[in-house]
């Protein structure tokens, strides 16, 4: 792999750990004052199950996306980058929503 393309990746599984963190509280904070609802049916039933069970895995998936970013794992694949571009796209609109709803509030 590449020096610049490792930066990238290693970039962009940062910026997901933490747009998923922010995401996790976010959420967290909407639900409990029940001003949202959580939209992924399998955070949804978390979230029902214990609202903490929810918080603590979506801070184990951040530690993962981390770990896996310090471990500069040898990912020389177009699919692998394009799929952390549509992520990270996608969870950018997803805070940006947030952020949005935060501020009609």
């Amino acid at each position: 792999m590449r020096p610049h393309s490792q930066l990238f990746f290693q970039f962009t599984l940062y910026y997901l750990a933490c747009c998923n963190i922010i995401d996790g509280f976010i959420t967290y904070w909407g639900v409990q004052n029940s001003v949202i609802e959580e939209a992924n049916p399998m955070m949804k039933a978390l979230v029902h199950y214990h609202p903490y069970a929810f918080l603590i895995f979506k801070l184990a998936l951040s530690i993962v996306l981390i770990f896996i970013g310090i471990m500069k794992f040898e990912f020389d694949s177009r699919f692998v980058s394009a799929s952390l571009i549509v992520a990270s796209i996608l969870y950018t609109f997803i805070v940006v929503y947030h952020a949005y709803w935060l501020f009609l509030l």
